[in-house]
């Protein structure tokens, strides 16, 4: 694959790694310098921050999806995701 870094996901990857982004787990915290920070607890390398905790959780499902998108694009093993 030789995309270039500014071109966009194939949008039926998008989609799929959208939809398996809502069930990656994450964490919020709350921050005194940013309001929110998170991480995905089933990709660890997955940070985000938001205003509120709703943002937050917003900016995490897009970082998740992009991170997911990235996988499938590049044929690599999503990480499992952890019961609760």
């Amino acid at each position: 694959m030789n995309k270039k870094i500014d071109e966009p996901f194939d949008k039926e990857i998008l989609k799929k790694a959208s939809d398996l982004a809502q069930k990656y787990h994450i964490e919020i915290k709350s921050s005194t310098r940013l309001g929110f920070i998170g991480n995905c607890v089933e990709i660890p390398t997955v940070f985000f921050d938001g205003k509120t905790e709703k943002k937050c959780e917003e900016q995490g499902r897009k970082a998740i999806t992009v991170t997911i998108a990235f996988m499938l694009e590049s044929g690599r093993e999503l990480p499992k995701i952890k019961e609760k």
